[in-house]
């Protein structure tokens, strides 16, 4: 839980750090309405290129994606495993594929598809969004694949030697019982012999 809250936090901050950061930063060639495109989108964009009344121009927005990441990491597992199973291959359906991925829940082999995914996807993205969500998300997904993959190794391990030590019980049970065989054996012979 504090965990979760200082994710949240440091998130908060690095927002709001990108945020005042991107207002010192007012370059005058370009129109008003392209401006406010290529200073916010998260996407690598050319800002003549994208009209004013573009639908997709709320896709652009990091606080869009921020809250989607958020409300999404509310979600089961089941419930965004439906989700990443309707996205295409466009950009906005890659990056929403990526951060579907990140909650904890998530089973390794998602999860490391989604790591992948991102390596490809950080070139369409911005270089301030594509940094945070390195920091915050790629970075501790990735520790988590590395911890699941050694606990996965040492498991596999501890079965191996869980195995040995149960055959050698095994073999110790079989020897014991030879054993207490011949100390019958000899005990029989030790009788015969006083009674002769």
């Amino acid at each position: 839980m504090i965990k979760i809250c200082k994710h949240r936090l440091m998130l908060l901050l690095c927002c709001m750090t990108l945020g005042g950061c991107q207002s010192l930063w007012q370059p005058t060639t370009l129109p008003e309405s392209a401006q406010d495109v290529s200073r916010d989108c998260v996407f690598v964009t050319k800002p003549t290129s994208i009209p004013e009344s573009d639908p997709s121009l709320k896709e652009c927005s990091m606080h869009m994606w921020l809250s989607y990441w958020q409300t999404k990491a509310q979600q089961s597992w089941r419930e965004r495993k439906v989700e990443l199973a309707k996205l295409t291959n466009s950009r906005t359906d890659q990056l929403r594929g990526f951060l579907l991925a990140q909650p904890t829940d998530t089973p390794y082999q998602n999860r490391l598809r989604a790591q992948l995914q991102f390596e490809s996807l950080q070139s369409l993205l911005s270089a301030d969004f594509a940094q945070l969500l390195r920091e915050l998300a790629y970075e501790p997904s990735q520790q988590l694949l590395e911890y699941e993959s050694a606990i996965s190794i040492l498991s596999e391990v501890n079965t191996r030697q869980t195995k040995r030590i149960e055959e050698q019980a095994q073999l110790l049970q079989e020897q014991e019982e030879k054993l207490n065989q011949l100390l019958s054996i000899e005990a029989k012979i030790l009788e015969n012999t006083l009674e002769q």
